[in-house]
Formats: structure tokens, sequence, C-alpha cells
């Protein structure tokens, strides 16, 4: 028992907070009250820069509906005084549903000086879907487009219906467990 809680102590002792190259770890959060299990590499591009890949997968009620989202960040360390690090993070991404996915958010890391890092972020973001430039209309072509019947009868272009707003604005947070290389 003590060499475990020896270990644990270990690995979460304070040391500098800089960003190491490499940092790959798992998140569990929650999107809209819809809850999300992801993994996430970082790369320093600088001492306090770093690109971020994510990729998520949402948890619906409904298990017919997979929706994954795949996401690019940049993360910025605001300060680097001891092992607590608040972020900045700006990001785009996509998801199962073809939707553009942009956020922006804060965030608090503790960087422990075996590479361990643990962390915590809020998030804002805003959600937006591809118009249906087209849609099919009485078993014919598309709106928008002239045909003739057999019977000679020509059919002009309907107008394709506005698609409803699927989109907008949407919070997530999530919690980090992470190895820094």
């Amino acid at each position: 028992m003590r060499c475990g809680a020896a270990a644990i102590v270990l690995c979460l002792a304070p040391a500098t907070a800089s960003a190491g190259p490499l940092t790959v770890g798992v998140d569990l959060g929650v999107a809209d009250d819809t809850p999300a299990l992801g993994v996430f590499g970082r790369l320093g591009v600088s001492s306090w820069i770093s690109a971020q890949l994510e990729l998520a997968q949402l948890l619906t009620d409904d298990p017919r509906v997979e929706l994954r989202v795949a996401t690019a960040a940049v993360v910025v360390d605001l300060g680097a005084r001891g092992p607590f690090v608040p972020t900045l993070i700006a990001a785009v991404g996509l998801d199962s549903e073809s939707t553009l996915r942009l956020e922006g958010g804060l965030g608090l890391e503790y960087r422990a000086g075996s590479g361990v890092t643990i962390g915590a972020d809020v998030r804002l973001g805003d959600r937006r879907f591809p118009d249906d430039a087209m849609s099919l209309t009485r078993g014919g072509p598309a709106a928008g487009i002239s045909y003739c019947e057999w019977s000679g009868e020509c059919v002009e272009p309907t107008p394709a219906p506005e698609p409803e707003p699927r989109g907008g604005t949407y919070r997530s947070a999530r919690f980090t467990l992470a190895v820094r290389f």
C-alpha cells in the first residue's frame, strides 16, 4: 500500500510546467448534456504554443446514432509559473454529420515533473451545417431543374424549401489525463 502511495506522489510531484514536445491523452467530457469520450495528441511548436488533434465520440441515448468529432486546436499556455498552467484554446473541427465546428475556451492543467498531466477545460462553440442546395421533388429531378414528362408536359423548377437551421451555439467541458514525452 505504501509503494502505491509513493508512486502516486512521485508521479504528481511538481516541476517546471513547460510543455514537452509530445503529449498524448484521454478525455471525458460533456457537450450540451451529451457525454463524450475522446483521445488527443499535442505537439509543442514553441515553449508556449502547441498544436492539438482531438478525436471524440458523443454518447447519445439513441444506440443507432454515432456522432464522432475530429478537431484541430491551438493551445496557448498563458503562464508557466509552477505546475499549474492556464491555457487558451482555439479550435476548428468536423463531426460525422459534416458539421463545421468552431470553438474557443479556457483550461487549467497540472503538469507534474514525471510527465503526467491532469487538466480541465470549458469551451463555447458554434456548429454550422452545410446548406441543402437541392432536394428531390415529385419523384423527379432535383428542385431548380426544368424537365419534360413523356406526355410532353414540361415542369418548371420548384424552389427548394429553406433548410431548417440545425446549427447553433453549444457548450462543452472536459477532464483530461495525459502523459508528456
